[in-house]
């Protein structure tokens, strides 16, 4: 555990479509991509990249594994991994 709420580690969340990585011509490195059932009403998965993968899974296969945002008394729902992609520009250029 974290001793404050700052000391939780930050990240950025995108939330995209089952095609946006076809659209980019990039291949999901592990696991797999989102597909038509991971919707709404489907359990609650999450693709990570690489640098998060090897930050907090060193060593390990994230896939499988769950995360969420928040801190320890978040209300946010767990989400399990299903894929590792490769690092990727998600912001604009400066």
């Amino acid at each position: 555990m974290y001793e404050t709420d700052q000391d939780y580690p930050l990240a950025n969340v995108a939330a995209i479509s089952t095609d946006f990585f076809d659209t980019f011509g990039v291949g999901v490195l592990r696991g797999r991509s989102f597909n038509l059932m991971d919707d709404m009403d489907g359990a609650p998965v999450a693709l990570v990249n690489q640098r998060f993968a090897e930050r907090f899974f060193p060593g390990e296969d994230p896939v499988g594994r769950r995360i969420r945002e928040g801190t320890a008394e978040s209300d946010e729902e767990w989400r399990t991994i299903i894929g590792v992609v490769p690092d990727m520009q998600m912001a604009g250029f400066d």
